[in-house]
């Protein structure tokens, strides 16, 4: 009976780490697009002529990519808190 158990406590961690290893790769991949995506919208508004077009173009390049790094820190302040909180 032990060893059913541990058998099945085992495929669930293999279970919710191969589920955490795929979130994290889907999580990088939506961050690329989204990157990618604030930097060519602030270029192409950029393109426009007049001088409020290149600094509305900056500001969306600027705003996306900004929003990115703060969830980023965020993410990692969060991690680091909750292993501290395990170690405890």
């Amino acid at each position: 009976m032990a060893e059913i158990q541990e058998i099945h406590r085992h495929d669930i961690e293999k279970k919710v780490i191969n589920s955490g290893i795929s979130n994290s790769k889907i999580g990088l991949f939506l961050g690329f697009l989204i990157g990618i995506t604030a930097i060519l919208s602030g270029a192409f508004v950029a393109t426009i002529n007049g001088v409020a077009a290149v600094a509305g173009g900056a500001i969306i390049s600027t705003g996306g990519i900004a929003s990115l790094v703060g969830v980023f820190i965020y993410g990692a302040k969060s991690r680091k808190e909750e292993r501290e909180k395990k170690n405890s």
